[in-house]
């Protein structure tokens, strides 16, 4: 169980405190820093609303975790509105959640690596798979053990992520039914990771109809038929799940309140969950060129700006170690994020409708990416807020 102050073996340490309703936490050494502001309250709220959302169309959900690390503080919010099943891509962050006593079905969401078998027949109920012969070694250690691990395949639908090919799927069905050791439980399928590709009737109608296959040929009743996660949403509020398709994973419209980006709100969800903050360590009118022969910057990459005059410039204490630079927007009225080092963000505050100084803390909102970057960060200070008393 990571608790408070805690030196883990990669040499970083994760500020992450248990704490009670209604308090603001803020380690003191800590101050100064940049900070995410976790609402508890409105990831409840979100998660309740996601929940009853899958259960009135007839679908399963697994509210996925790896966003926020498996944090136990955030996770047990899921469990308090309902959730019983959590799904991670990282083994490290199931081992996290049981340590600390949450009680769910735990999901392995990515496919596990051979030398990973152990763990995942430790700390995982269903493992997700796209290799029959990682299965068949899953299958063998399991049988040693004189357990049976429920296993998913996933299939490929274009977005070229993982998954087997379509007409490979009833083949790989057969065979994991052949193995001791394991039960066939589902199928499922991934789109919009990779390639952008959206859920659409036929690529989630595809996976439904593979099912049902498996189901007429092969004798074998699949629990579970998962289509996707928060990019879903829109075909779930207009009714367009195809038949067959029993079950959901969703990270983004819980931690966010959107199931893409910040112009897809999810109806009645909050947009309040996570709040990055970081004060002013400089403010200073400075032209908006840079001046000099121009290479590359830290990054390797060679940046253009656009010559604005004069500008007021102000530097937060944030960069790109820290949080995924294109994935936040300044809350205040007129800032603009200009660029980015390691530990530097740059805003443009020429416009800014109120005064910005120096000390003072700039909120932003994040996207996934940024949610992702800044809960890995172990200088960002996790901060939980709880104004409904329910922490």
């Amino acid at each position: 169980m990571l608790r408070p102050g805690v030196e883990l073996e990669d040499g970083c340490r994760y500020p992450w405190p248990a704490v009670s309703a209604a308090r603001r936490v803020s380690l003191p050494e800590d101050r100064g820093m940049a900070r995410l502001v976790i609402n508890l309250e409105a990831i409840r709220h979100n998660a309740q609303l996601v929940l009853e959302l899958c259960s009135s169309r007839g679908l399963r959900l697994t509210a996925v975790t790896k966003g926020v690390l498996g944090d136990p503080v955030i996770v047990r919010q899921l469990i308090q509105a309902g959730v019983d099943t959590l799904g991670d891509s990282r083994l490290r962050n199931i081992m996290r959640m049981r340590a600390a006593g949450i009680r769910a079905e735990f999901h392995l969401l990515r496919a596990p690596s051979p030398q990973e078998i152990p763990e995942v027949l430790s700390l995982a109920d269903v493992s997700y798979h796209s290799e029959v012969e990682v299965v068949r070694l899953l299958a063998r250690a399991a049988e040693s053990r004189g357990s049976t691990h429920r296993v998913v395949l996933m299939v490929e639908v274009g977005d070229r992520r993982e998954g087997l090919m379509p007409t490979e799927v009833l083949a790989a069905a057969d065979a994991v039914m052949k193995m001791k050791g394991v039960q066939l439980y589902g199928l499922g399928m991934n789109v919009g990771c990779i390639s952008g590709v959206l859920p659409s009737p036929a690529n989630m109608g595809l996976v439904a109809e593979l099912a049902r296959e498996i189901e007429a040929q092969l004798g074998q009743r699949l629990e579970l038929v998962s289509g996707g996660g928060s990019l879903v949403i829109p075909l779930l509020l207009e009714g367009k799940v195809p038949a067959g398709i029993t079950h959901l994973r969703m990270g983004t419209a819980i931690w966010l309140g959107d199931y893409n980006t910040w112009d897809h709100p999810v109806p009645g969800a909050r947009h309040d969950a996570f709040e990055l903050v970081a004060p002013v360590i400089e403010l200073k009118w400075k032209p908006s060129l840079p001046e000099g022969e121009v290479g590359l910057d830290a990054f390797g990459r060679r940046p253009a700006f656009e010559d604005r005059g004069p500008m007021l410039r102000a530097i937060c204490a944030l960069g790109r170690q820290d949080v995924y630079v294109e994935g936040i927007q300044p809350r205040l009225s007129g800032l603009r994020v200009v660029a980015a080092s390691s530990d530097h963000l740059i805003l443009d505050a020429t416009a800014a409708r109120c005064p910005v100084r120096v000390g003072q803390e700039i909120p932003f909102r994040v996207n996934y990416a940024a949610l992702l970057f800044a809960m890995q960060s172990c200088c960002v200070v996790k901060e939980y807020v709880d104004a409904g008393g329910a922490g």
